[in-house]
């Protein structure tokens, strides 16, 4: 009966999730964290990076303190410009850090998204398929508290991104080959 719990199983984000990876979803973690977003950048989350455990993934954000542009906004570029970043510099995935200069020299800031929300509200990001960073304080920023629920494809755990270089796992052609056609059966019955 927990609330987080009730959330996440919730049909309309288990939907939402479900049509994005196109098969049912595991949910693999549940995180909280916490940006006091006081001082200077330091590294980590707040450079570009995708996270590197699933070459598809979903990561919905529940805004427990409410999120504004001024707080430090989770900060990502679509996919395809992501993809076309991390193959024109070099670097194939995994991504740990990578410079913005080496994205704005491709982009604008203009190109980005921020998550942001009111307190309660959710969004989504695959953050393995997105250049993403987050906690970015300045002298308008408010502490930020969030949970994070990462949800992946069933496959996930059997074709984890390390072994697949830099490749990416078209999980809809293991459907299609119906590889996921019965399991999806037996739990939908």
């Amino acid at each position: 009966d927990s609330r987080l719990m009730n959330l996440t199983l919730d049909p309309g984000v288990i939907g939402v999730v479900s049509k994005y990876l196109d098969t049912l979803p595991v949910l693999r973690e549940i995180k909280m964290m916490y940006s006091p977003n006081e001082g200077e950048i330091e590294g980590g989350s707040q450079f570009f990076h995708v996270d590197k455990e699933y070459p598809r993934m979903m990561k919905m954000f529940l805004f427990v303190t409410s999120a504004t542009e001024a707080d430090g906004a989770l900060t990502a570029l679509p996919a395809t410009k992501s993809e076309r970043v991390w193959k024109e510099i070099g670097m194939f995935r995994p991504i740990h850090r990578i410079a913005d200069q080496q994205v704005f020299d491709r982009y604008s800031e203009n190109d980005t998204r921020s998550i942001i929300g009111t307190k309660g509200s959710v969004g989504f990001l695959d953050v393995g398929r997105c250049l993403h960073f987050g906690s970015r304080p300045n002298i308008h920023s408010n502490p930020r508290l969030i949970v994070w629920f990462v949800y992946h494809s069933a496959l996930g755990n059997k074709f984890p991104f390390s072994v697949l270089g830099e490749q990416r796992s078209k999980f809809n052609e293991y459907k299609r080959n119906n590889l996921l056609v019965e399991p999806i059966k037996s739990i939908m019955n």
